[in-house]
């Protein structure tokens, strides 16, 4: 876990735990992406959380002062035969709610994940996908455009 304080809040990084899969956390995720809620029960959510470890890990940012979970985001470590038996990693579904933007968190968390990747499990590369409108935050985190991201959708 990792404390800092911005702009007099008092934030922290860390791990997910099962408490934090709530109503309120899929709120959070419907600001990034469509959630239905009403399809998730509670057997599913600790199955889910069951298969998370150090190589398919989600991190909260949680505002400490009123214990909410504000931002979050997902790192999974994919171990390649190529490089050396290298490990990639992998960030997904950043986002910060929206009443907390533009305080840096964003930029903290993709700056932690990023360190978990390098720094942590010795990666030699971390990769991310973004929207174009989304392009120039990532560049500001030190991400450079590399390649074209193609994409096929399961159509049923």
């Amino acid at each position: 876990m990792t404390v800092f304080s911005l702009l007099g809040y008092t934030m922290c990084i860390r791990p997910i735990v099962l408490s934090d899969i709530n109503e309120q956390y899929f709120d959070l995720l419907s600001q990034l992406t469509t959630v239905d809620i009403h399809v998730i029960d509670k057997e599913r959510i600790q199955r889910y959380f069951d298969t998370l470890h150090d190589h398919n890990q989600i991190f909260v940012v949680e505002d400490m002062r009123s214990n909410l979970v504000i931002g979050t985001g997902k790192v999974l470590i994919e171990e390649k035969l190529i490089h050396n038996f290298g490990k990639a990693g992998h960030i997904e579904d950043i986002v910060i709610a929206k009443q907390y933007r533009g305080l840096g968190l964003g930029k903290a968390i993709v700056e932690y994940l990023t360190d978990y990747c390098l720094m942590t499990h010795n990666c030699y590369k971390c990769i991310l996908n973004c929207s174009v409108e989304n392009q120039r935050f990532y560049e500001r985190c030190e991400y450079t455009l590399n390649g074209v991201e193609m994409s096929l959708y399961n159509r049923r």
